[in-house]
């Protein structure tokens, strides 16, 4: 084996061994897409949180160690500085789709490996719907959901009551756009109730409202 030979060989393995220790950094990459239709999608912002060290130890807390945008194709791509992890939280959001968050163990992480993870945003809707008492033939109105499935703790399938004293009221959710929203009320008073069973369509991004005369 020729001086020179044996020299190229050397000076490889050199760079393979400076550029395995040169790798300090997590690398994370996926794609954004609408929920709906699979579509790609442009521009949401995608971040990471690690499980913050305190006192020498993991502690409850997740403390930001990057973000980054997903391009025209919806893939995103993020990189940070090696860390010791536990636990990482990845948050795939946009204005006007609702937000997706998960939990991914830090086993997965490998300093010059690249972890992958896709995300599936749904459009965001909004119902409001109104109470207007225009009789008086009617003591009480029962009004629920039949199929919610709300991004917000006031809304929910159970029972809202309005008794007569009350002229006007209504509350407004954030819903899934692009989806059917049953509902159901009841009108009682002391000789008879009257059921209504009804349905609207959420279409994304807008805000659909509901308006019960009793």
């Amino acid at each position: 084996m020729t001086k020179s030979l044996i020299f190229r060989m050397s000076l490889l393995l050199i760079l393979l061994s400076c550029k395995k220790e040169e790798s300090n950094e997590f690398h994370m990459r996926g794609v954004v897409r609408d929920a709906t239709t699979s579509a790609p999608i442009e521009n949401a912002n995608v971040t990471v949180y690690q499980q913050e060290v305190s006192g020498g130890s993991f502690n409850g807390n997740f403390i930001e160690a990057s973000d980054g945008n997903s391009n025209t194709s919806g893939i995103y791509d993020i990189r940070w500085v090696k860390k010791n992890i536990v636990s990482v939280e990845v948050e795939a959001t946009k204005e006007l789709w609702i937000p997706s968050k998960m939990e991914l163990s830090g086993a997965l992480y490998k300093p010059g490996e690249t972890v992958y993870q896709d995300f599936y945003l749904y459009p965001e809707s909004k119902i409001n719907v109104t109470f207007l008492r225009n009789t008086n033939e009617w003591n009480t109105l029962s009004f629920r959901f039949e199929n919610a499935f709300f991004d917000c703790n006031c809304c929910d399938n159970d029972w809202k009551n309005v008794s007569s004293s009350v002229n006007e009221s209504n509350f407004e959710c954030r819903s899934y756009g692009d989806t059917w929203l049953k509902y159901r009320y009841e009108l009682i008073n002391n000789n008879q109730d009257s059921l209504v069973q009804d349905s609207v369509y959420l279409t994304r991004f807008e805000t659909k409202s509901i308006v019960i005369n009793w």
